[in-house]
């Protein structure tokens, strides 16, 4: 198994929403803990589009997911809300670039898909643990959220 680099602070931990619409409100919390942290966040293209329940198109989505998969300066990716979406973007991710340089993919639920897919054809490891929608403090206890943040650091 192929364990990315754990981060330190100072990096990037890019933000994608590959399958349920998030807004802005629901991640804010979650996004201040990433930079109590100490780490920095940059949202995937498109991160607060909607179409029906999903985070946008499922083009979108990919576009997101696969500009943040490619950068070389994100070093783990935090999905932001389950639900459903992923299993129809999954054939529309190129994860060539990702395997030279494998980060932590990080979520739970519907994200499942992508962990699964890293295991069974590359052999990277990933965390099924929350996303970001779960990391305030009225979805995630404060020791949770303490062995989240071990677990990539």
């Amino acid at each position: 198994m192929i364990l990315p680099p754990f981060l330190k602070p100072g990096d990037t931990i890019g933000i994608t929403a590959p399958a349920r619409k998030v807004s802005v409100d629901d991640i804010a919390d979650g996004i201040r803990l990433l930079e109590a942290w100490g780490f920095k966040t940059k949202p995937a293209p498109h991160l607060f589009a909607t179409q029906n329940q999903f985070a946008g198109s499922d083009e979108q989505r990919a576009e997101g997911f696969q500009t943040l998969l490619d950068d070389p300066s994100v070093k783990a990716i935090i999905c932001a809300r389950g639900g459903y979406g992923s299993v129809r973007i999954i054939d529309l991710l190129d994860f060539s670039t990702f395997v030279k340089q494998p980060k932590w993919i990080c979520g739970f639920s519907d994200i499942t898909v992508f962990h699964m897919h890293l295991q069974a054809n590359y052999g990277v490891a990933s965390l099924h643990g929350p996303t970001l929608y779960n990391l305030t403090g009225s979805r995630l206890n404060a020791e949770a959220g303490e062995a989240f943040r071990r677990l990539l650091t």
